[in-house]
């Protein structure tokens, strides 16, 4: 017998904190092995604003995820790394946090998106 008791008990403090960590890894994991030869964006700067705009997209001030270890674990999941990239990468990210290149996206855009994608859906 199987039944999915996440409803009943919900997870709490670091149990949730790791669970929302992992679901933010494995979204943004798929949606960058989804560009076609996604390997080749090994070492590219507009794959890594991707993936931290995506990041400051996604997690919540107040859930305690460090975005930067996020980041280079989604790298390091899609690249595997060496130590000397994972290092060029931690620069780079820094980089891009200290020049403000990484944008949280306005709530309006986004509603507005969500809505056209739902009427395009519902209409097409």
């Amino acid at each position: 017998m199987s039944c999915d008791l996440s409803h009943l008990i919900p997870l709490k403090n670091s149990l949730l904190a790791d669970q929302k960590y992992n679901e933010a890894l494995t979204l943004i994991v798929d949606r960058i092995r989804k560009l076609p030869d996604y390997m080749n964006y090994r070492a590219d700067m507009e794959c890594l604003l991707l993936i931290c705009s995506l990041i400051e997209h996604i997690v919540i001030k107040g859930d305690g995820t460090n975005k930067q270890e996020l980041c280079l674990e989604c790298l390091n999941t899609i690249f595997n790394l060496s130590a000397t990239e994972i290092e060029t990468a931690k620069n780079s990210i820094e980089f891009l946090m200290n020049h403000n290149r990484i944008k949280k996206l306005n709530s309006f855009y986004v509603m507005l998106k969500n809505c056209l994608d739902f009427l395009k859906k519902k209409l097409g």
